[in-house]
């Protein structure tokens, strides 16, 4: 069963993912509803979801100062963004803080219990429309891909990627996070599955080029 929490400050909003999400027959349940982002942070202290569907424009604490709290106190939590707001700027803040997916309003709600399912899976959701509209504000395409790729991995396969990066053994790594080495394994092998790499010199180019390790 998938968990999740929406935050939206219109209620027929609220109340149409509702009946979308009770109406596609997926095993998702909602655990609770805020208005804004205060709501949303006392509902987290008391729940648990897997995704939290957060919107941009609310009173009090917007979508974004919301997410950033998110991230800082329940790193663990999937955050889609669902909001009227296409802007370049806005997106990439919301990509910069971790939010896991970004869909427009005007999508269908087929779209929004797909975002929830591919989130939970691990995976990013930023379709092509919100791509585009990144691209165009003068992001080269390679580094939004190197972006999205990134915001795939995981606190911990991150830490094996540095670790690879600084020449460490799967032995090795293991030692040093106490793990092991079949579970070290795989996390390197999540890791070239994610980053698209075919052995580890392409995932230490990864790393050097991403920031994750400098010599």
């Amino acid at each position: 069963m998938i968990k999740i929490i929406i935050v939206d400050d219109h209620k027929i909003v609220i109340e149409s993912l509702i009946q979308t999400i009770e109406d596609s027959g997926e095993e998702i349940e909602i655990m609770g509803t805020a208005e804004n982002g205060i709501q949303a942070i006392e509902l987290l202290k008391k729940n648990q979801p897997d995704v939290v569907i957060l919107d941009i424009s609310m009173p009090e604490m917007d979508g974004i100062e919301t997410l950033r709290l998110i991230r800082k106190e329940h790193s663990e939590v999937k955050v889609l963004m669902l909001t009227m707001h296409n802007d370049a700027d806005r997106i990439k803040m919301a990509m910069q803080l971790q939010a896991k997916g970004y869909l427009m309003k005007n999508r269908t709600g087929k779209d929004v219990v797909k975002a929830i399912k591919t989130l939970v899976e691990g995976e990013i959701y930023f379709p092509n429309d919100i791509r585009d509209i990144v691209f165009e504000s003068h992001l080269t395409k390679e580094v939004l891909e190197d972006e999205l790729k990134r915001m795939q991995l995981t606190e911990k396969e991150e830490e094996v990627l540095t670790l690879l990066a600084e020449g460490l053994l799967v032995k090795e790594i293991a030692d040093r996070i106490s793990r092991s080495p079949s579970t070290v394994e795989s996390h390197k092998k999540s890791l070239m599955e994610k980053l698209q790499a075919k052995n580890v010199q392409v995932l230490v180019r990864f790393a050097v080029k991403n920031g994750y390790y400098t010599d």
